[in-house]
């Protein structure tokens, strides 16, 4: 009756375990749409800037040497915390050196120990969400601390090598694209996340032609018939839009493949790539200590910048493509600072009810988070970003400057229901306000003026308006802020007539 049980509960959660291959390498990732569709997903970004990605885009040049998880089915610690959290932090330390950087690497073992599913079994499998889930709110210490090959899998970390974890936790994480995301949409998120030098941990079906690559192999050509032998997380690190490949770095070891790397075409990515996740580490000054035998950080948390624009805009009429396609074009509408107010006022008076509209939230550094709400002339506040993406939440958090977040969408608007007063809110935030709905709720049941009431009801987080220079021309701001303070967010409001 108990295997029954079981084995109910793990074709519910469509899991897909490991393969242990007779060359002595095994894969372990395990795969669940439930766990997948239950974390955020990355918002369609817009804007020109974001939209132009490079020819070609490699982080290769940040990468440790690849390791060999060998015949345990850890290839989710590899990926999530020796992969991803190393070359980003590689990335912020300007190194280059893979000796140097494999020196600094985070554990495989530190993760793969905690989250794999048979606490008594090396070559069980475990999923990537777990993972990400363990960094974020325990970290990963390095290599070097808690090292693969020296302790067995069912090693729990000492008190040590945790405490040394939380100094390598990440702040937040994402899926990069939804579970029925065609080809097309698949390989165009994907290249435009690597485009940010961001590289992606990725869950890519393995067929049988994968056990098959030899040492000098640069590129995997599965066969388009053969059917799946299992599951495998990879770090994705780089693409050709000429050559149309990708490039990961597997956990196979440095002689696997080209020095443990692989590139695949972009179609059989598409076909064989479900799931894709990017990580947010926690931002922290890490400063390089040389030392023998091995590279140590001393990481602080510095007062740093907050800032971002805010842009309110009309349709305006059509233009026609090349293809004789007509798309809308939109005119952004002028306004000014009303200090005593605390808001932005547009300079026309006012617009007519049912007058539609869009906003644009931009010039947001990377890594930082925008919530969107509104009132109506009846006081009732509507919540627009993050939202939800087919029951999906989305994630709020910018991964390039250069990207503008489109309120409602790039092909929807805004419209002006009724006469009165309309309040248009962009909250930006140095990170994740996790009790948004609530806190919006009190909004709505607070009596006084709007921005009067957003101060209120953000009081606690939000820099003091002293603290925070506005843009008089345009809806735009700049602040100074201590994380350590609690105080964390800006507000932009906009008030809009309607008649």
């Amino acid at each position: 009756m108990i295997g029954m049980k079981r084995k109910g509960i793990l074709l519910g959660m469509l899991i897909i375990g490991f393969l242990q291959h007779s060359s002595g390498q095994s894969t372990g990732l395990l795969c669940s749409e439930t766990k997948y569709r239950s974390i955020p997903l990355l918002p369609s970004y817009s804007g020109l800037k974001y939209n132009e990605v490079p020819l070609r885009v490699s982080l290769r040049q940040h990468c440790p040497v690849p390791g060999d998880q060998q015949r345990m089915g850890s290839c989710v610690g590899w990926a999530v915390g020796y992969g991803a959290l190393t070359l980003m932090r590689a990335q912020r330390l300007g190194l280059n050196d893979p000796s140097k950087i494999t020196q600094m690497a985070n554990s495989a073992a530190f993760v793969y120990n905690q989250i794999r599913l048979q606490s008594d079994d090396c070559s069980a499998g475990a999923y990537i969400e777990d993972a990400l889930a363990l960094l974020k709110t325990k970290g990963d210490c390095l290599e070097n601390s808690f090292n693969y090959k020296k302790v067995d899998c069912t090693t729990s970390p000492g008190p040590s090598p945790s405490a040394e974890a939380l100094q390598y936790r990440i702040q937040d994480f994402a899926a990069v694209f939804n579970t029925q995301e065609v080809p097309k949409s698949k390989i165009s998120k994907a290249c435009k996340v690597l485009a940010t030098q961001t590289p992606l941990v990725v869950g890519i079906a393995v067929t049988p032609d994968f056990w098959e690559i030899k040492p000098g192999t640069q590129l995997w050509d599965p066969a388009e018939n053969a059917l799946p032998s299992s599951h495998h997380a990879l770090l994705l690190v780089g693409y050709d839009n000429v050559e149309k490949q990708f490039e990961f770095m597997n956990s196979f070891g440095a002689s696997w493949g080209r020095n443990g790397f692989i590139r695949i075409k972009y179609d059989d990515f598409a076909r064989l790539c479900k799931y894709a996740y990017v990580l947010l580490p926690e931002e922290r000054t890490e400063s390089l200590v040389q030392a023998q035998p091995q590279v140590k950080e001393t990481p602080s948390i510095p007062a740093s910048a907050l800032s971002g624009a805010f842009a309110f805009r009309k349709p305006s009429g059509y233009l026609s493509t090349s293809d004789g396609q007509e798309i809308p074009y939109y005119e952004e509408v002028a306004t000014r600072w009303n200090n005593s107010l605390g808001v932005y006022e547009t300079q026309q008076a006012s617009f007519e009810v049912g007058d539609v509209f869009q906003l644009v939230a931009r010039e947001i550094p990377r890594g930082r988070y925008a919530y969107v709400f509104s009132q109506s002339p009846g006081s009732k506040i509507n919540f627009h970003f993050p939202k939800m993406d087919n029951n999906v939440p989305t994630a709020g958090f910018v991964l390039e400057s250069t990207a503008e977040i489109i309120i409602p969408g790039e092909e929807s608007v805004l419209q002006l229901p009724l006469p009165g007063e309309d309040f248009l809110c962009i909250l930006y935030s140095h990170a994740p306000i996790q009790d948004m709905p609530q806190r919006l709720i009190l909004l709505e049941k607070s009596p006084g003026e709007f921005a009067e009431r957003v101060q209120k009801v953000f009081a606690d987080i939000t820099i003091p308006l002293t603290q925070v220079r506005y843009n008089e021309d345009k809806m735009a701001f700049s602040a100074r802020l201590d994380p350590s303070t609690g105080k964390i967010a800006v507000p932009l409001i906009l008030k809009v007539l309607a008649q």
